[in-house]
This record gives C-alpha cells, sequence and structure tokens, in this order.
C-alpha cells in the first residue's frame, strides 16, 4: 500500500489579515455560535489542502503572477461564499494559503490582494 502524501499548509500574514476581515463580518452578521462554527468550517476546509490539493480549480485572474494559484470555496450563506485562494510548492510539500477572498466582492481585487 503507497504511504499518503502530505503537505504542511501555511497562511501568509496577509491571509491572516483577510481572514480576521471575514471573522469580523460574521461576527457582525450572525449569532456568535454560528459566526464560531463558519469560522472552524473555514479553517478545517483549509487543513484539508495537506492531503488532496490539487483539488482546487485555477485561479485565472492570478496568471499574471507566474505562480498557479488555486482556490476552494467554502460557503458562509446561502448567497456568500469565500474562495480560500493558494498556492502548492512541489518542491517543499507545502501549501500557502494566500487569501480569504468573498465571492460577492469585485473581482479585480483579488488581482491587488493574492500575492
Amino acid at each position: 500500500m503507497e504511504k499518503e502524501q502530505k503537505y504542511t499548509v501555511e497562511i501568509t500574514p496577509e491571509a491572516k489579515f483577510y481572514y480576521f476581515e471575514l471573522l469580523e463580518y460574521l461576527y457582525k452578521t450572525h449569532s456568535p455560535e454560528k459566526a464560531d462554527l463558519k469560522s472552524n468550517e473555514i479553517m478545517n476546509l483549509v487543513y484539508t489542502l495537506d492531503k488532496n490539493p490539487f483539488r482546487g480549480r485555477i485561479e485565472s485572474k492570478l496568471d499574471f503572477l507566474e505562480i498557479k494559484h488555486r482556490f476552494i470555496l467554502c460557503k458562509i450563506t446561502n448567497r456568500k461564499e469565500v474562495k480560500i485562494i493558494y498556492t502548492i510548492n512541489e518542491n517543499q510539500k507545502k501549501i500557502i494559503v494566500t487569501d480569504f477572498f468573498g465571492t460577492e466582492m469585485d473581482d479585480k481585487k483579488i488581482e491587488k490582494r493574492s500575492y
């Protein structure tokens, strides 16, 4: 049986900032219990990338960086989702989360945020 390959997951300081902005939004618009649940769901989803990082779709809006970015979606409400944007460093077996981007935001902003 082949051993499952695992990656480490790292969240950039900028991504942490965007995550805390997202948490601020969640705690303003949801009950504390619901906001806690959503924040846990988001982080749990982030850390599942350690086993299958290539499942995310390519984020074409960041092609100009010449580093392939991918994203997975996490549902926040029936109408809102957040893109968890990341890169894969295959040599170091590392996932680098670069952004938590609300899908209701202007897509043009993604180019300025996710480096």
